[in-house]
């Protein structure tokens, strides 16, 4: 079997030193653009289960537009720089590799994923969820959805985003698992003033058209995510199955439909309208938590960096971020006297809770290991 050397994630972290290599990535993207002084180039994203880099082809750029898309695996032959502090590859040869090269390839090295023990607590997750929902309509609707194998094994194959957050196979049900794990914790907090199952059923449709949107193995648009987008293509496919649902309510038809139509919030961010319930309030603000939080993480571990440093320029946050420190751990001896609690200092003025003279402090009795001592300040 075939075996990768060079991972995006070396090249990024040796962009520094500048050196050449030849390996084999997949092509997540391929666009054709015009440099300032008029020049045709191709800008490449080449991934692999480390993560992304982005690469560029100022060569014989005609060998190549039109010949490679995205989703292609490549040998590439190509030298890894940083530019303006940031690693990237300029490429002088691509070739697509033939099947019986494919067949030497370990998948697992080439496309980022979830393992199948990651996918599968993943599951647990979401099916317990929607095993908790007590409506009776809901839980029917969400488990007309999780029975049908097909739909089951799309969502499971599926990205959460094209590049923002979970960009990449199985980022669709690890997203949605823990924005129903986030929704349930929420639940509990504001009690009675939140539709708990509404808000399990908004978690798990929210995305649910993404199947849709993109294609799993490029991760490209397709054209009904270019036409049309994954909202409203969420309330089709809702509609589908709430049609095999007689006597469905109407309102809560609306309200699931809601759920899907406003979690963007805003109308640049492709929602029609904003939330107007609390459920939808909610959803829209943990899901984009877990966007975000989702992005940030892959963007740190993309880069490479160690605790204490910083990352380039993240573009989806607008910032660098700073991989957080390990700190150090203060040992009992090192730690500064605790100032004493207005409980003591009460007690002290009393007269109660005065310091034993020098040398007697070892002869104060230990405390029991059977519980509290009766009258014990804590």
């Amino acid at each position: 079997m075939r075996k990768k050397t060079r991972f995006v994630r070396t090249l990024r972290r040796q962009a520094e030193t500048e050196f050449e290599f030849v390996d084999v990535f997949v092509l997540g993207g391929v666009n054709a653009a015009v440099s300032s002084r008029g020049d045709r180039y191709l800008r490449l994203a080449l991934q692999d289960r480390t993560g992304s880099i982005e690469a560029f082809v100022w060569d014989d750029v005609h060998r190549y537009e039109g010949v490679f898309q995205a989703g292609d695996v490549v040998e590439v032959w190509g030298r890894v720089r940083a530019h303006r502090g940031r690693p990237q590859v300029h490429v002088s040869r691509l070739r697509r590799l033939e099947d019986k090269e494919l067949a030497e390839m370990d998948p697992a090295d080439l496309r980022p994923g979830l393992d199948r023990a990651a996918r599968e607590r993943c599951w647990r997750t979401v099916d317990g969820a929607v095993e908790r929902v007590q409506d009776p309509n809901l839980k029917r609707l969400l488990e007309a959805y999780l029975k049908d194998p097909e739909f089951r094994g799309a969502f499971e194959g599926a990205r959460a985003a094209k590049g923002m957050h979970h960009s990449y196979e199985g980022g669709l049900l690890e997203h949605t698992a823990a924005l129903l794990e986030l929704v349930q914790a929420v639940a509990e907090v504001y009690g009675d003033r939140l539709n708990r199952d509404l808000l399990i059923a908004g978690a798990f449709l929210h995305d649910a058209a993404k199947i849709l949107e993109m294609d799993p193995r490029s991760g490209e648009y397709t054209d009904a995510g270019r036409l049309v987008g994954h909202l409203v293509l969420g309330v089709s496919l809702l509609e589908e199955r709430i049609r095999a649902i007689p006597g469905f309510p109407e309102d809560l038809r609306l309200h699931l439909m809601h759920l899907i139509l406003a979690h963007h919030e805003r109308s640049e961010w492709g929602s029609p309208v904003k939330p107007q319930t609390l459920e939808a309030l909610v959803l829209h603000h943990l899901d984009l938590l877990d966007a975000r939080v989702g992005g940030a993480t892959a963007w740190i571990e993309q880069e490479g960096v160690e605790p204490g440093e910083w990352t380039g320029y993240w573009r989806a946050g607008e910032t660098q971020l700073q991989r957080t420190p390990l700190f150090p751990q203060e040992t009992p001896r090192d730690r500064p006297p605790r100032a004493p609690s207005i409980e003591q200092e009460l007690l002290r003025a009393a007269g109660e809770g005065t310091d034993p003279p020098d040398g007697q402090q070892d002869l104060a009795p230990a405390p029991s290991d059977k519980g509290p001592r009766q009258g014990a300040l804590f």
